[in-house]
């Protein structure tokens, strides 16, 4: 329940509040001995950081989050934790980190049968591949994402698989087809969150 509150309190942008959350439930997986409750209350710290823009404080949660998930051989649990590493190397400017973990991630989702998150590490790895110049690549990781999107029936992930796959395309220089991708996710987005229309929207002005 409180991880539950946390996450919300993340959504809402709230962020010292959902890391105190996150704290005490660190703190109270770690005297009860609970790896697993401990590798998830650093994950979800690590995500917090992330989204409030600390990277540094984020990678110092992931990785150990990261860490005890492998002590655990919980496969599914690291590729998670190595999508959301796979972001915040992509937000330092390390697109060659970002691509080995989310290539990792997108491998051993598809061997545990987690089509969703699978979906999501490639989508990740499409703007890697961008970000690392590799257009070749990034387009049709980008555009393979949003199709298994559209068969996994998340409409969340579809709108934010069009924006990620415009971004890439933008930084390809195809303008006309990434207006194109960003109006789609803009429609997509609409009944769905304002704050990420709003983004896609001032992205498209």
């Amino acid at each position: 329940m409180a991880n539950t509150l946390g996450i919300g309190l993340r959504g809402a942008r709230s962020f010292d509040e959902a890391a105190r959350i996150f704290a005490d439930v660190l703190a109270g997986a770690r005297e009860r001995q609970d790896v697993r409750g401990e590798a998830q209350a650093l994950h979800e710290l690590g995500a917090t950081a992330y989204e409030a823009g600390r990277p540094e404080e984020a990678v110092g949660h992931l990785e150990q989050a990261r860490t005890l998930r492998e002590s655990r051989e919980d496969r599914r649990g690291v590729a998670l934790t190595d999508i959301l590493l796979g972001q915040v190397h992509l937000g330092r400017g390390d697109a060659a980190a970002a691509i080995e973990v989310l290539a990792a991630a997108r491998a051993a989702l598809i061997e545990v049968a987690d089509p969703h998150d699978a979906a999501r590490a490639l989508a990740w790895l499409g703007r890697a591949y961008s970000a690392a110049g590799r257009h070749d690549e990034a387009r049709p990781a980008g555009s393979t994402a949003q199709q298994e999107f559209e068969q996994t029936g998340s409409r969340q992930w579809m709108a934010r698989s069009l924006e990620l796959l415009g971004e890439s395309v933008a930084a390809a220089g195809d303008e006309e087809e990434a207006r194109e991708l960003f109006a789609r996710a803009l429609a997509a987005y609409e009944p769905l969150s304002a704050t990420d229309a709003a983004r896609v929207r001032a992205r498209l002005s």
